[in-house]
């Protein structure tokens, strides 16, 4: 569940357990339009930006990735300077 305002930022710190492993995950969270002005402030253009579902093909394989069909799991960003 995504709790809280996705507009501000906010600190991440979770451990999960699944098949006998244990990941601990640790981060700052920022709204991404942070991240699209700090781009522009150092000079770049965001030239590119893609957040992939999960293709069908893998929530036929495993039934516990459908959740990222409906929220992306990674932002691709491509950035280039500008001249």
């Amino acid at each position: 569940m995504i709790e809280g305002s996705y507009l501000a930022p906010g600190y991440y710190d979770e451990t999960f357990e699944r098949a006998g492993l244990s990941i601990r995950f640790r981060s700052r969270t920022y709204p991404l339009e942070r991240y699209a002005k700090a781009l522009e402030s150092a000079g770049f253009l965001i030239e590119r930006l893609l957040e992939p579902a999960r293709l069908d093909a893998v929530v036929t394989d495993d039934p516990a990735e459908a959740r990222w069909q409906r929220v992306a799991n990674f932002l691709f960003l491509r950035a280039v300077k500008r001249n």
